[in-house]
């Protein structure tokens, strides 16, 4: 199955040029480390990435662990007709303002594809474990199907309490 026609090298470049334009005035931007998911975010392309900036008045630069999700291209058999990345940005940052449900900070939302080529929104990267959403996720070769039933009771009653939470 193919995941992104897109070039990471480009990607990479085009990320980087946006960033600096959405960072603080004069700074410069790196983004290094970019990776595509092999599992997860089939409704939009999910890119992981190490990014860096700093002001010309600064030495020092902060690294930051980053996501974007992207609306796919035609070519790359999107799920759904149309993206709306902005809705999407919007309910994870209302949902992390208004509930304790753990959702990743989300920093820029970019609705114009001129930047790389669709739009996307960047928001952090947290660690974790996530269930593949690349079928069959339960009939084994994963870490889902793999749990003890004890870790599996855990995740299925932490799921009923983030959905009680959210509404």
């Amino acid at each position: 199955m193919r995941r992104s026609s897109r070039d990471p090298d480009a990607l990479r470049r085009d990320l980087e040029r946006w960033l600096a334009g959405v960072v603080e005035t004069g700074s410069t931007a790196e983004v290094t480390d970019l990776q595509t998911t092999s599992a997860n975010g089939m409704s939009s392309e999910t890119v992981l990435f190490d990014a860096r900036w700093s002001d010309d008045d600064s030495l020092a630069s902060a690294g930051h662990e980053l996501v974007a999700r992207i609306a796919p291209v035609a070519d790359d058999v999107p799920v759904f007709p149309t993206y709306d990345l902005t809705r999407q940005f919007d309910v994870i940052r209302e949902v992390g303002a208004r509930s304790p449900v753990p959702v990743p900070p989300v920093f820029w939302n970019e609705a114009d594809a001129a930047p790389i080529g669709a739009p996307f929104f960047v928001m952090g990267r947290v660690e974790g474990l996530v269930p593949p959403d690349v079928l069959p996720y339960t009939f084994g070769d994963n870490w889902l199907f793999d749990a003890a039933p004890a870790d599996q009771r855990r995740l299925q009653d932490a799921s009923v309490r983030v959905l009680a939470e959210l509404h």
